[in-house]
């Protein structure tokens, strides 16, 4: 008597389990989504949120703009111009720079021959011939890059160019039929002052290959009320002049946009205009 209880009883338990399978597969139909796709859709979402690991998908390195987006309204001086002369004008050039992008700190490639050397850049030297070897160096806070069996070698401030013809020539010198091929390693990171008419004014890092445009750009670009003209880059007491209109325009000869560790950028009020 009692077996036959627990034979149905364990029926009954038998059909439960049965009918709760048959009812879990239904509602996965009743929702347009097969079995074998519910574990992948699941994995999905689970990614969607954080709890997998998809890989690593980052594309380059780079350092963003940061902040609220400029708002590019027509200022004073454009509707100025704008009901003397009866047509829509605008302010030249700041289409370009005046917004804040970001910047693509490139580590890889050839660097010319006007990269300016600072300390903390990487040197690199293969020597082949009678002797062969390979070294690595940084510029040391003194400006100076030291080499075994050489005299040390000025760098900072240096164009790379000269600096490598300078190594080859020292190479040449102290060891018999031997060729020296210099090259940069890692690039130092720079740190720059940017202020007056910019969006986002400030101390910024940047790599040392970075030029005066990409130091604006992570500033937030030039606000129309600054001049593109007459940009000052203040170095060690001296200011250097930037012309952004050069860069826009077919301006004849070498355009330097170069930066320093410590310089600063300063946007001033714009001046006198022409419509």
């Amino acid at each position: 008597m009692v077996l036959t209880k627990l034979r149905i009883l364990f029926g009954l338990l038998t059909f439960l389990l049965i009918y709760g399978a048959i009812s879990a597969s239904t509602n996965l139909a009743a929702q347009g989504l097969p079995d074998d796709l519910f574990s992948e859709e699941l994995r999905d979402r689970l990614s969607d949120d954080g709890s997998t690991d998809r890989g690593d998908e980052r594309g380059p390195e780079i350092q963003p703009y940061v902040g609220p987006a400029p708002v590019y309204e027509a200022s004073r001086i454009e509707d100025l111009y704008t009901k003397r002369s009866g047509e829509r004008l605008q302010q030249f050039g700041y289409d370009v720079f005046g917004r804040g992008q970001s910047v693509i700190l490139r580590q890889s490639g050839a660097v010319q021959d006007n990269y300016i050397l600072g300390p903390g850049d990487e040197i690199l030297i293969d020597l082949r011939g009678q002797e062969n070897r390979s070294y690595k160096a940084r510029v040391d806070r003194d400006g100076r890059v030291l080499l075994p069996k050489l005299e040390p070698v000025s760098a900072t401030g240096r164009r790379f160019g000269d600096f490598r013809a300078e190594v080859e020539a020292a190479v040449g010198n102290a060891f018999i039929a031997t060729q020296a091929f210099v090259s940069i390693g890692q690039i130092r990171q720079i740190t720059v002052l940017v202020v007056g008419e910019v969006n986002r004014p400030g101390a910024l890092t940047l790599s040392g290959l970075a030029s005066s445009i990409d130091a604006l750009s992570l500033a937030g670009g030039v606000r129309k009320s600054g001049s593109l003209r007459k940009i000052k880059v203040i170095r060690d007491g001296k200011d250097m002049g930037v012309d952004l209109y050069r860069v826009l325009g077919a301006a004849e000869g070498p355009i330097d946009l170069s930066l320093m560790d410590g310089d600063r950028i300063v946007v001033p009020p714009l001046g006198e205009t022409v419509a």
